[in-house]
């Protein structure tokens, strides 16, 4: 593991990203890395990975939250490929759903085959899944950046829906290393690191949900079911950026990508999330294994088929 002096800091930029992310936050968040001197450190992905395997909270090292550059790219890959799995997948999924037909993997498939963004939501996102395990993929180059902006100003929505997908997934992922800071402060330990693992996943997301209401309210024009939806969506990127940094099956330190999935749409549950249930139907689509084959019988609500679409990533 690389000594942390020798390791680019990055705490204001990682603070600026979540306060961002999370603006209701802003001074608890500011006084937690006062308090518990947090710093995020620069690392490289393979340090990293072997840093998650090893042990289960790097964080608690010194106080210090790595963070791999390359994670930025991969954020944006996943936000902009599941924003557009939203709009070409999960607008597929959700027409077989409200016409109350059994419908399989190889139907929707069938029905987008006119639609060339579809295959574009699965260049990105293998673009995505291939960085996050170390081979170094460029993203395609039709890829709007970041920065980008344009003369329509129904792209300009967008792009900006997509870039706070990008702040809210890697402000989950901070928030999820700093549970682990926070924990061994408060002297909590796990016997079974997956445990940890889980607590850590939990903590994070009631950060960023449990706020909305207050958000909402001080910011009539985002009603909290959007604000709710945007901030899971978010959160949904993170969680696979993390998640896919180890065993997605599960390992002795980490528990399997569906379970921590599963603790997700349980904190969502039944509350009012806009467009969220879609997005994970999209994104999950395009995640799973042997899409084709998969069948949705007549009739099932939205969640059931995300829940669905999770035993198959």
């Amino acid at each position: 593991m690389p000594d942390v002096d020798d390791i680019q800091d990055f705490t204001q930029g990682a603070l600026s990203t979540m306060m961002q992310a999370a603006p209701e936050r802003s001074e608890a968040l500011r006084k937690l890395f006062d308090d518990h001197r947090v710093r995020v450190r620069h690392t490289s992905l393979e340090s990293f990975r072997q840093g998650e395997v090893v042990d289960p909270s790097p964080s608690t090292i010194m106080g210090v939250i790595q963070f791999p550059p390359v994670m930025h790219t991969v954020a944006w890959l996943l936000a902009h490929g599941g924003w557009e799995a939203m709009r070409n997948y999960g607008a597929a999924i959700m027409s077989f759903h409200l016409v109350g037909a059994a419908f399989s993997g190889g139907d929707i498939e069938a029905a987008l085959t006119r639609f060339p963004d579809a295959a574009r939501c699965d260049e990105i996102i293998d673009c995505a899944v291939q960085n996050v395990h170390g081979v170094e993929v460029p993203p395609p180059a039709w890829l709007p950046n970041i920065s980008d902006t344009s003369e329509d100003p129904d792209t300009n929505r967008q792009y900006s829906a997509v870039k706070e997908l990008w702040l809210i997934a890697q402000c989950w992922f901070f928030l999820h290393e700093l549970q682990h800071i926070l924990l061994a402060s408060e002297g909590e330990h796990f016997p079974d690191f997956r445990k940890e693992e889980l607590a850590c996943d939990e903590r994070a997301t009631a950060w960023l949900l449990d706020g909305v209401d207050f958000y909402s309210d001080q910011r009539p024009e985002e009603p909290s079911d959007k604000v709710r939806g945007k901030r899971a969506m978010g959160i949904l990127v993170g969680l696979f950026c993390i998640g896919f940094l180890s065993d997605p099956d599960g390992s002795p330190s980490h528990p399997p990508l569906r379970e921590r999935i599963n603790v997700l749409l349980g904190q969502v549950g039944a509350k009012d999330a806009a467009h969220f249930w879609h997005f994970a139907a999209g994104l999950l689509f395009v995640l799973s294994r042997d899409r084709k084959s998969s069948q949705f019988p007549a009739f099932a609500r939205i969640r059931d088929i995300v829940l669905l679409l999770v035993d198959m990533i």
